[in-house]
């Protein structure tokens, strides 16, 4: 259990250890996008589980449990300018997971569901 902070990360509440569940387990997850034509970097969105309501953190755990799913299946666009999307998601012990998600960014083109789905859960938590 951590109690005191630290200035290796990001901190969370105790919590009773428990199996490697990431039903069970607090993460902090930010998305920052970069690339696109003009490049540049700039934050999306950040969440602390351990901060929300259980059935918005249960959510945000399934999101990011389908955007795990989309980007190990490989079908990504490739291309010069496309918008970049790394999505952090950071464990109790500190450990960083970083997922990666490619947009075109064009007019009228929406986002990959499982990246919206996840973006819709974090505002809505």
């Amino acid at each position: 259990m951590r109690s005191a902070a630290t200035s290796r990360g990001p901190e969370f509440r105790d919590v009773a250890p428990s199996p490697r569940d990431d039903k069970e387990t607090n993460v902090i997850v930010r998305v920052t996008q970069t690339g696109g034509f003009a490049g540049g970097s700039e934050p999306v969105a950040t969440v602390d589980t351990s901060t929300v309501a259980p059935a918005s953190a249960a959510k945000i755990k399934d999101r990011i449990g389908a955007l795990r799913r989309f980007v190990a299946s490989g079908t990504q666009p490739i291309g010069a300018d496309l918008y970049r999307y790394e999505i952090d998601v950071v464990d109790e012990r500190g450990k960083v997971e970083r997922l990666v998600v490619f947009h075109e960014g064009e007019p009228g083109v929406s986002l990959p569901e499982p990246l919206a789905g996840l973006l819709q859960a974090i505002r809505g938590s």
